[in-house]
């Protein structure tokens, strides 16, 4: 590459996601979809942290790195918008250079852009297989986090058994405890119904069998989120309180079709 060249792709404008620690596939895809949504709004290049952790490099791996572009080193930008709290806020139109730093978890960040989003994770999704309800039980780090995180209670799992329709006769579970999740679903009987298969793949391909599942019962997680809009899953079941405590403001994080309980 000559020196002109490379010094116009060094001053051209871009925005960038900022990764935030802790950040796993789900939360990494929402505040891709937000950065690549605003620079297509404004019309400035968007540029990704790949680097930043084993969850942005596997992704990046699944998409292909030509997707889009990294950001010098891989890492975040200095950040020029901090999300000011957990519900839907514009990014505002002025702001085309440095960081975007926050959750954004609501589709209303990629309004417009939809097409878009869908075609950039668009190998993350997978026809659907008949008969094939899914459920995603969330445990590992939720349970260290019982102040914030809601896990599945009882209830809960009893009230969305009743919900899943009639003719379904498969259940998939998605677990990062798979095997004590399994044993939640045994005590509730209205599971009894469906033969039971325990998905045990990696994240991406998690992820993508999850899109196959023509219903599906959600717990308070980004990532059977993406499994439900990627899949444009007809019927999803998820508890109506997405956190415990401290965090109020989350209505924007439901799709209006969604059943919650």
């Amino acid at each position: 590459m000559n020196m002109e060249r490379k010094t116009g792709l060094m001053n051209k404008k871009y925005v960038s996601p900022c990764f935030l620690p802790g950040m796993r596939l789900g939360n990494i895809m929402f505040t891709l979809a937000a950065a690549c949504a605003h620079a297509r709004t404004v019309g400035v290049e968007c540029r990704v942290p790949w680097a930043y952790n084993d969850a942005s490099l596997m992704l990046r791996s699944r998409l292909g790195g030509w997707v889009l572009p990294s950001t010098p080193c891989g890492t975040n930008e200095p950040p020029s918008w901090q999300e000011p709290s957990f519900a839907y806020c514009p990014v505002p139109s002025r702001i085309r250079t440095g960081g975007l730093r926050g959750y954004f978890q609501s589709a209303r960040y990629f309004e417009g852009q939809e097409a878009f989003i869908r075609a950039l994770f668009a190998p993350l999704t997978a026809e659907k297989e008949p008969g094939a309800v899914g459920i995603h039980i969330r445990l590992g780090d939720y349970r260290r986090l019982r102040d914030k995180h809601r896990i599945l209670d009882p209830g809960f799992l009893r009230r969305a058994a009743g919900h899943l329709s009639s003719g379904k006769n498969r259940l998939v579970l998605f677990s990062d405890e798979p095997d004590e999740a399994a044993e939640m679903l045994a005590r509730v009987p209205a599971f009894g119904r469906f033969a039971l298969e325990i998905d045990r793949g990696a994240p991406c391909e998690s992820l993508r069998r999850m899109t196959a599942m023509e219903e599906l019962v959600m717990s308070c997680s980004s990532f059977s989120w993406w499994g439900a809009w990627l899949g444009n899953t007809r019927k999803v079941i998820v508890p109506r309180d997405w956190f415990v405590g401290g965090v109020e403001d989350y209505r924007d994080i439901y799709l209006p079709h969604w059943v919650t309980l």
